[in-house]
């Protein structure tokens, strides 16, 4: 990767480098729609073509994909207007929510909610085309049109015009960001696995071998845990604010959000601690963060917005009280204490009455022993991640734009 002289041209979108070309999209990809088959008729499903979704791809963090929650047949591949894509198909939803990109991993089909490209051999590149599209996000959505929700159309997108160098420095402009994003992955995979076994050792531990002289607490009864409360303090200066949808597999995924704040009252208690653990109040989002001691993100700097609660176990059962508010069974308990009528969300009184058992402390100690390296093994990988993630997206930046050129 070089930042070498690069002669420029003027055109109408501005200065470009001189052998770089503009290109509509038709230009360089077939754009395909989707389709889905009835769900009246059962043998149009459940078969071995997979069909993705924008659900899908809600909180999906990997640049490719296999499979979504369904699959469809051939025979309702063949009565609806769902196409077949190709391996190495850029797809991007185009509504509800616009932006999502990833490439298929093999043949797949999508919904409506899709716009595909489908590379144009000597043209352009698949990694090249997503990563183009992760970079223009902003402007496709301002692209949309409709009444009750925005939507690109295929028309629309065929005919946007971006800046497109020749094919070889696509692809090494697409190596370079392919292998930051690798190595989030492989971060990403590393957290499941280790997620997995502490989940296992807390099973084992504490619901296999449960003693019945434990006895049965309130997360409101401070035997091992305090409920933070709202607080009144000052904030002045620039913040990060992290609201829920930033929060995805336990950890931070974008801190993109600044806001800034006169010198104001404020409720204190929406900024983290370390050795704190933050889950989402609203019914149906099973969204957690814990907060170390010694993590890096300058939590002094972090406001989380007050669609969390905060929990402040004690020292030696910090471990044991992740692991039960990182549960299926407390996700399910929360749910039915949410109360209202639009949006259902626990309130702070109904937290502090969700049970949870309460083993011998010296159990507690060990256990925190036991797991501590695997978590704090988990925290790196997200601070590296962090790290990766504001490194490839200054890289995108230049490299689309000609500004850092790659041979």
């Amino acid at each position: 990767m070089t930042k070498q002289q690069t002669k420029f041209k003027q055109t109408e979108i501005g200065k470009i480098p001189e052998e770089w070309k503009i290109k509509k999209i038709a230009d360089v990809a077939e754009v395909v729609g989707g389709g889905t088959p009835s769900t009246k008729i059962p043998q149009y499903w459940e078969g071995e073509i997979a069909w993705i979704t924008p659900r899908d791809l809600s909180n999906y963090l990997s640049v490719h994909i296999s499979r979504g929650e369904r699959n469809i047949t051939q025979e309702g591949l063949e009565n609806s207007s769902a196409k077949l894509l190709p391996k190495g198909a850029v797809l991007l939803t185009s509504r509800a929510p616009i932006g999502y990109v990833v490439i298929a991993d093999n043949e797949m089909t999508t919904n409506q909610g899709f716009r595909s490209l489908i590379p144009k051999e000597k043209e352009s590149c698949s990694e090249f085309l997503y990563y183009l599209l992760k970079w223009k996000c902003s402007f496709l959505k301002s692209m949309a049109f409709g009444s009750t929700f925005g939507e690109l159309s295929g028309t629309t997108l065929k005919n946007l015009e971006f800046l497109f160098p020749n094919l070889a420095e696509q692809l090494a402009i697409s190596k370079i960001l392919s292998s930051l994003d690798a190595k989030i992955e492989l971060n990403n995979k590393m957290n499941k696995t280790l997620e997995a076994i502490g989940q296992a050792l807390f099973k084992k531990w504490f619901i296999d071998e449960r003693k019945k002289e434990w006895k049965e607490g309130f997360l409101g009864d401070k035997i091992l845990t305090d409920l933070i409360k709202p607080g009144i303090d000052k904030f002045k200066g620039e913040k990060t604010y992290i609201p829920t949808a930033n929060i995805s597999n336990s950890s931070i995924t974008s801190y993109n959000y600044k806001i800034t704040f006169e010198e104001r009252p404020s409720r204190a208690s929406m900024q983290p601690q370390a050795n704190t653990i933050w889950f989402a109040k609203m019914k149906d989002s099973p969204k957690i963060q814990l907060f170390l001691e010694g993590e890096d993100w300058r939590l002094n700097n972090l406001i989380l917005s007050t669609g969390f609660a905060g929990i402040k176990p004690k020292q030696e059962a910090l471990f044991y009280i992740w692991n039960i508010i990182n549960n299926p069974s407390f996700e399910i308990e929360k749910d039915n204490l949410a109360m209202g009528t639009t949006m259902q969300a626990i309130n702070n009184q109904n937290i502090e009455r969700i049970r949870y058992s309460i083993p011998d402390k010296q159990i507690l100690i060990k256990f925190n022993e036991l797991v501590r390296h695997l978590y704090y093994t988990i925290s790196n990988n997200n601070q590296q991640n962090q790290k990766l993630s504001k490194i490839r997206d200054l890289l995108l930046s230049k490299l689309m734009s000609g500004e850092i050129r790659v041979k």
